[in-house]
């Protein structure tokens, strides 16, 4: 298949974790990857010698470069979905961290991906074309060492929703929010036990985009859900510390 007939997926923070594992499930499903990431020389490693993994270096936490970005892959590219996946985590008491540590979570997790739905959701295929924007049990119920990263993705939760609403027929594309529990990625190294695999988070969105699921919760995610509808405050209590 030449590089001009690829139907082509985006997918940020591709490098490493469940982007890694992604990407190459993407590939195995014969989609190119226009791979985002920071790291120029993990971005090399990523895509290899494969023409069908595109690699773009570009920092999530600039706006303009991250709208730039966008306008050049609706113009140039066919693409069939987008995957927001890419997120940072500053696991401290929120006295603890900069001004602009909390403006570069916020940017990343939940301003970049606005941007990029924004920019793109037009191009998508009728009937086939997906926005999976990979949020967390966090933004249900938050812990107390990463109240912004909490924020965020309860921010994206209700983006994600906002922008289903706005799909016009309902339905033209699908909208997904795959809801992860505790993931073994980078970010989450050194920190809680039971962490569900990387691959099995991939494996999982890759399911609910497969189904156009308007909201997948995944593992252990779904029984947080379950004890939130019965008991709030135990929910509460349960990922308080976790």
């Amino acid at each position: 298949m030449q590089a001009s007939e690829t139907q082509w997926v985006v997918l940020t923070g591709a490098t490493g974790g469940i982007g890694e594992c992604l990407t190459r499930l993407l590939r195995a499903n014969g989609l190119g990857v226009i791979a985002i990431g920071r790291d120029r020389s993990k971005l090399a490693t990523l895509a290899g010698p494969d023409p069908m993994i595109e690699t773009c270096s570009v920092d999530l936490a600039d706006p303009p470069a991250t709208e730039a970005l966008a306008k050049t892959l609706a113009d140039t590219r066919s693409i069939i979905g987008l995957i927001n996946n890419a997120a940072v985590q500053n696991a401290t008491s929120l006295w603890k961290q900069s001004a602009q540590q909390i403006d570069q979570e916020i940017r990343i997790n939940l301003t970049a991906p606005s941007i990029l739905v924004s920019r793109l959701m037009q191009v998508l295929p009728t009937g086939t074309g997906y926005i999976v924007n990979v949020t967390s049990g966090l933004a249900v119920a938050p812990k107390s060492s990463a109240a912004v990263y909490c924020a965020t993705k309860a921010g994206l939760r209700n983006l994600t929703a906002a922008i289903a609403n706005q799909v016009e027929p309902r339905g033209r594309i699908a909208v997904i929010d795959v809801v992860l529990p505790l993931v073994d990625t980078g970010m989450t190294r050194g920190r809680g036990t039971g962490k569900m695999p990387a691959e099995a988070a991939a494996e999982a969105i890759m399911g609910a985009i497969r189904r156009r699921r308007t909201v997948a919760w995944v593992g252990k995610a779904k029984l947080l859900a379950s004890i939130h509808r019965i008991a709030p405050s135990i929910a509460a209590r349960i990922m308080r510390r976790s």
